[in-house]
């Protein structure tokens, strides 16, 4: 028996193509070989629900699995056995998701007076949730009867003291948040059978069978233009498990094809389905107090295109106001103690919610284009009210203020900071594309001392299968 904790991203990407044999075809997925990986659903074609298996023969965008055994060493997943064979896709309602797990304790004993003793040193915090694992389940007698539902193969449970990585144990458990005690003995047959696990850290799953379509009631799927990769983005992820979904901001721009329903240049917010979390619908974000306002209309999206790049955006605050003295930017929001993001340095996206009137987004910035880039050079808050941003150029040496020629007001205008500032770190592309052109970026020379103009990517870049790995 085995505990595996669960900790899960969200839900990700994968390509459907028929894989070869005995392959998950999955573009840019973090497993490992030697990885473990719980299936809650009979995704992998051995029929059987709640097991884990060890990830083999990977490479960037395929790999497959084998049983899970114990070797003579006592390590789980050291004994070889035959790659599986790829299961037919699941139903679309279903969430046939694939967790990456590690392993917390092997059983090695358990008595009703103390509880649970690992045969190694173990680290298990309160709050790690852990799952039971039996390979065999006529080895899975954690109380010496097997019958005891609260502790069966694939149970969660929790333990009621924290072990700090020195120590086996003993250790007693909760289910469901309430203690108990074991009704007896570990069986003599369940000696390093029973394991605990849990989730990994960074939480990874995925969903190697979700269907592939695209369109339908504004709805086009994971697997087509969404995609959690936790080798590249932390838990950065289109759809995110954990909500499932909830609301998140990107700005979007399209490769080598575009994706039909969606405009460059544009930020769009997350429609999830509870439901269907390899799914999930975008809508394009409004104007709102200070802020942008989540769009509620989601776009119909009709093919997936290719190279298509998503920035995840982690702040949006209005620009109300400009002034050519001090070529400064107001910007709504709380900038108090605490609150302050757009600080010295910060690399931020000139964004305009509407286009359709040139005078909503003039705040006669230099180079103030729909996508243009900057550094905040420096910023002058108030309190909870707003703040007074002065811009510089976002590569090269120069210090020199941004110029603002002229004082204006105006509505649609928003400074985006991405979830990342990490070169390389704050976007996704997916569907992958087959060029390697990356973002354009060019610093012009300033033209005042105080004014330089850049021309900057602008949401249009085709990008390579490379840039997932």
């Amino acid at each position: 028996m085995y505990l595996l904790s669960t900790l899960v991203t969200g839900a990700a990407a994968v390509v459907t193509e028929t894989p070869a044999p005995g392959k998950i075809t999955y573009n840019a997925h973090s497993f490992n070989d030697k990885d473990l990986v719980w299936t809650p659903k009979a995704t992998t074609g051995n029929g059987t629900d709640n097991k884990v298996f060890v990830v083999t023969g990977k490479t960037d965008n395929d790999f497959a699995l084998k049983g899970f055994h114990v070797d003579t060493a006592g390590t789980a997943g050291g004994a070889a056995d035959a790659v599986l064979t790829v299961g037919t896709a699941p139903k679309s309602d279903e969430k046939n998701e694939m967790i990456k797990v590690e392993t917390v304790c092997q059983v090695d004993l358990a008595t009703a007076a103390a509880g649970v003793t690992c045969k190694d040193n173990a680290t298990i915090a309160l709050t790690d949730t852990l799952m039971i694992y039996c390979e065999d389940n006529t080895k899975c007698k954690l109380d010496g009867t097997g019958t005891d539902a609260k502790i069966l193969s694939g149970k969660m449970v929790t333990s009621q003291v924290a072990l700090d990585g020195t120590t086996k144990g003993p250790f007693k458990l909760k289910s469901d948040g309430t203690a108990f005690d074991l009704a007896g003995d570990l069986d003599a047959g369940s000696k390093n059978k029973i394991w605990l696990l849990k989730e990994s850290s960074p939480k990874t799953w995925i969903y190697p069978n979700a269907p592939a379509v695209v369109g339908g009631a504004n709805t086009f799927n994971a697997d087509k233009v969404g995609q959690c990769n936790t080798k590249n983005m932390g838990t950065t992820c289109l759809a995110s498990a954990d909500s499932p979904l909830g609301t998140m901001w990107f700005y979007y721009g399209h490769g080598e094809t575009a994706t039909v329903g969606l405009t460059a240049g544009t930020v769009y917010n997350t429609v999830g389905d509870a439901a269907k979390p390899f799914t999930f619908k975008l809508a394009k974000a409004t104007v709102g107090t200070g802020v942008l306002a989540a769009g509620t209309t989601a776009v119909d999206v009709t093919t997936a295109g290719k190279g298509s790049e998503y920035r995840k955006v982690e702040f949006h605050r209005q620009i109300t106001a400009s002034a050519a003295t001090g070529d400064k930017l107001t910007l709504k929001g709380d900038n108090s103690a605490g609150n302050e993001r757009y600080t010295e340095n910060k690399v931020v996206t000139f964004y305009c919610a509407d286009t359709t009137t040139a005078a909503d987004c003039d705040y006669k910035l230099t180079g103030g284009t729909n996508g243009a880039q900057f550094k905040v050079k420096s910023a002058t808050n108030n309190l909870a009210v707003d703040s007074a941003i002065v811009l510089k150029a976002a590569t090269g040496t120069s210090t020199d203020a941004i110029a603002v020629t002229a004082d204006t007001t105006a509505t649609k205008g928003f400074l985006l900071l991405f979830a990342d500032q990490t070169a390389g770190k704050n976007k996704m592309n997916f569907p992958p594309g087959a060029t390697t052109a990356a973002p354009t970026v060019t610093t012009k020379a300033p033209t005042s001392s105080s004014a330089t103009k850049m021309t900057v990517w602008a949401g249009v870049v085709a990008v390579a299968v490379a840039a997932l790995a």
